[in-house]
């Protein structure tokens, strides 16, 4: 519509109507033998109507003498008081071919005196014939100015045109190529349809040629009624796996009731172990306090028989003193008496030390049997709290394993109810 439309528009621009046209050059280079001008040559090339008009006035104010009126003021004035003339208000680049007037005027002789009236009316006729065709120059440059602008439209729409012409150029490349792929699995599709088609022709002349349609009337009946017959059979075993589901499912709740009730108590029972290993844990402490104690009271001991034993050196000391001191001399009778009776007061401390000695013994005894007694308890609670919970694992690990086996046969049944849905379907 568009490349239509550019053609119409192009034929109307380029097909004006020639009789309106005239040839200013052809009309400004016709000899004037009338008027009275100078010989001489105006060639107007590349210039403006404007300019042209003031070298003519500038020609005819040094041609004249000032008592005659100046023609080519007059031809100014009636250019400008021409109601069709009009100044231009602004400039114009307009890249057109430039109108080339040159004037040639023929010298003329002067007249005599009495013809300068007949002269001046020539003049002013020739002057009105000027303006006309200034005016019509005028008129050919404005349509020189519209041509111009219509030049630049058309270029625009040249440019716009050729856009649209290369993009509808890519857009139909691109629509061949698709063409020619579809043109070929179109072919690739009517071979597998011919070879599709030979391969049923001959599947159905075979099976012409094989079964016999009594025979194939009874299989079909046949089939229907073992179809049947396994469709009454499926569902009934649907059924039966429907309530076993159920049953399972029963089961299932149960065991979920059960476990949920063995997580408990197994959250109990590690609280209570928690509970259990806190006071193993303060019995430790005070077994391991029990035993520096014992240590402290070994200590003593060993403290209190060194002691005993340099008791004992000391009295055997004096022991062995006290028979040398008998078998002195009698004369010293009364520091022996002294001396037994230190001797006595030493024995006497010795038999208390020893008194002192066997209780500290035995309160260590009583202390080493009930830290025995306590450690034997600890044992048997760790032993009866390892089978407690040994067998509390042993319990999981089957209920684990029962709902495992449970799961598994769940699958099962399952897989072999889809199997026989589809098989069905």
């Amino acid at each position: 519509m568009k490349g239509s439309k550019y053609k119409n528009f192009l034929s109307s621009i380029m097909s004006p109507s020639t009789a309106k046209r005239r040839h200013p050059r052809k009309e400004l280079q016709r000899p004037n033998p009338v008027t009275a001008v100078d010989s001489r040559s105006i060639e107007l090339s590349r210039e403006s109507i404007y300019s042209s008009i003031e070298d003519v006035k500038k020609d005819s104010e040094a041609r004249h003498k000032p008592s005659i009126p100046s023609v080519d003021s007059l031809e100014i004035d009636d250019i400008r008081n021409s109601p069709q003339i009009t100044e231009p208000k602004a400039t114009i680049d307009v890249y057109t071919e430039p109108v080339y007037s040159v004037v040639h005027k023929t010298p003329i002789k002067p007249k005599r005196r009495s013809l300068v009236k007949e002269s001046d009316i020539a003049d002013l006729l020739e002057t009105k014939e000027d303006n006309k065709m200034l005016q019509e120059r005028l008129k050919d440059l404005k349509e020189a100015t519209f041509h111009s602008k219509l030049q630049l439209e058309i270029t625009q729409l040249e440019a716009e045109t050729r856009k649209e012409v290369k993009s509808l150029s890519d857009r139909i490349v691109l629509l061949i190529e698709e063409k020619s792929l579809l043109s070929e699995q179109l072919d690739l599709l009517h071979t597998e349809r011919r070879e599709f088609q030979l391969e049923w022709e001959a599947l159905a002349n075979e099976a012409r040629k094989k079964v016999d349609p009594d025979f194939h009337a009874k299989t079909v009946a046949e089939y229907r009624r073992l179809l049947e017959q396994t469709k009454q059979r499926c569902n009934s075993e649907l059924n039966e796996y429907k309530e076993k589901i159920e049953t399972l499912s029963v089961d299932k709740e149960s065991l979920e009731a059960s476990l949920v009730e063995f997580k408990d108590n197994l959250v109990s029972s590690k609280t209570r172990i928690e509970a259990l290993e806190g006071e193993n844990q303060v019995f430790k402490e005070e077994k391991s306090r029990l035993n520096v104690q014992l240590e402290e009271s070994r200590q003593l001991e060993e403290d209190h028989q060194k002691l005993l034993l340099s008791l004992l050196k000391v009295t055997e000391a004096l022991a062995v003193e006290r028979d040398i001191l008998l078998n002195k001399t009698s004369f010293q009778e009364s520091q022996q008496r002294e001396l037994q009776t230190s001797v006595v007061g030493y024995s006497l401390n010795v038999g208390r030390l020893q008194e002192h000695i066997a209780s500290l013994n035995k309160e260590n005894l009583q202390e080493m049997l009930l830290l025995s007694k306590k450690s034997n308890r600890e044992e048997t609670i760790h032993e009866y709290y390892t089978q407690q919970l040994d067998i509390l694992r042993e319990k999981i690990l089957n209920q684990n394993n029962t709902i495992i086996k449970i799961e598994s046969e769940k699958r099962k049944l399952e897989m072999q109810l889809e199997s026989q849905w589809e098989s069905f379907t």
